[in-house]
This record gives C-alpha cells, structure tokens and sequence, in this order.
C-alpha cells in the first residue's frame, strides 16, 4: 500500500501536499474539539448560573432579547453544539475531500456562537441595555 493511499484525502497528487491537507485537518479537528468542549461548558453550567445572578440582581426587570434567547432556547443550543461534528469527524473518517470545510465550518460557528452567548451574558451587567449599572438608582 503506498503512502498517499494511507491518507485521508488522497486522490492522485504531490504525497507532501496531500501530507499537509491531513495534518492540518487533524489540527482543525482538535481546534473544533475545544471550541466545541468551551461552548458545551458554558451553554450547560455558566447560563444557568447567569439566569439565577439576574432573577436575584434584577427581580422583574427585563433582559435583552438575545440574553432571553440564550436562556430560553439552552437546551436547543446544547443540542445543536453536541451534533455540530458529526459531519466533519463522518467526513474526516471516510476520507472526504471536503471534511476540511465542513471543520472549518464548525469551528466558525462554534466562535460565532460562543461569542454571542457571552456578549448576551454580558450585556445586563455592563449597561448596555437597563441592567445592573442602573439596579442601584
């Protein structure tokens, strides 16, 4: 069995390319495995905590909607996250040329989320909307 044909992508070319496509795919599947690894751990233990601060520091008082979204649809969130990399490792494992997009996929919109649920989290604290910096006037 020859070299090229051991690799996950390999269709005829340069073997050093083909080499360079895995590695970084694998690399990519690691990125994707943290990205997904933060975004589980802060849609399944740090929202709920944010829920309970607000209802607590807040009482009555209403969120953005993007943060009610966060808190209402949680579960929708986890969900989703959780089957997120099923294409990209299915892809990867059945040596698909297009696995390295659909990881790079993943890994955008596991950044994109992630960085709206902490801006969600974040807004009724700073003031950006009527939160905390007003609950003391």
């Amino acid at each position: 069995m020859s070299p090229s044909s051991q690799l996950p992508f390999a269709s005829g070319g340069s073997s050093v390319l083909l080499m360079k496509i895995n590695r970084g795919a694998e690399v990519g599947l690691v990125i994707l495995g943290l990205l997904w690894t933060a975004n589980v751990f802060v849609l399944s233990l740090s929202v709920p905590k944010f829920e309970q601060i607000f209802a607590d520091a807040l009482p009555g008082k209403p969120l953005p909607d993007v943060t009610e979204f966060i808190f209402r649809e949680r579960i929708a969130l986890i969900c989703f996250v959780l089957a997120l990399p099923i294409p990209a490792l299915v892809m990867f494992w059945r040596r698909r040329p297009y696995a390295v997009l659909w990881i790079n996929l993943g890994m955008i919109w596991l950044l994109v989320q992630g960085a709206i649920t902490v801006i969600a989290l974040v807004m009724p604290m700073v003031g950006t909307t009527t939160g905390m910096a007003d609950a003391g006037r």
